[in-house]
């Protein structure tokens, strides 16, 4: 996985499931995951090794377009205060972020809107101190479920991803 530069300071890191990530709109094709109602990222670790924090998780189909579908996100056990998991999809600028100041482990639940596939996802992590400072996750899991009463499945899993300098 690379980590890539964006606009506005932000960083983003784009991770696909299968095979190389697909380019927006490229019109790569490759396969979605089942459709899922929601996915859980445990984060272990961070650039610092305490606190994580992000500005945006997106997720995108087989063909590399973005995909609008989270309707709701919880830090359960975590600490966020004036940075909740919330801002994880509000598509606002780099100086909006998530930060759980309980630090790694650190667990973020994404539901779905409606049942949702996807072939990848990326995160972004933000320009401001809070956003950054740090706090860019180096290992993580993703596990997701087709429905509340479904057990959480592990879909991908990183560790020792290089993350971007302050």
């Amino acid at each position: 996985s690379a980590w890539y530069g964006s606009l506005n300071g932000s960083v983003h890191a784009a991770f696909a499931l299968v095979s190389e990530y697909p380019r927006l709109g490229a019109g790569q094709l490759q396969p979605d995951v089942d459709a899922v109602s929601a996915c859980k990222v445990v984060f272990g670790g961070t650039r610092s090794g305490y606190q994580v924090a992000l500005n945006e998780i997106r997720f995108y189909n087989s063909r590399g377009d973005f995909i609008d579908a989270i309707g709701s996100a919880t830090n359960p056990g975590g600490r966020s205060d004036d940075h909740p998991a919330e801002e994880l999809f509000d598509g606002t600028d780099a100086n909006s972020c998530w930060v759980d100041y309980n630090g790694v482990p650190s667990t973020v639940e994404l539901t779905f809107s409606a049942p949702t596939t996807f072939a990848a996802y990326d995160f972004k992590t933000g320009a401001d101190h809070w956003c950054s400072d740090g706090r860019q996750p180096t290992a993580w899991s993703l596990f997701c479920r087709a429905d509340a009463e479904a057990a959480w499945y592990l879909l991908d899993s990183r560790a020792d991803v290089v993350a971007p300098a302050d």
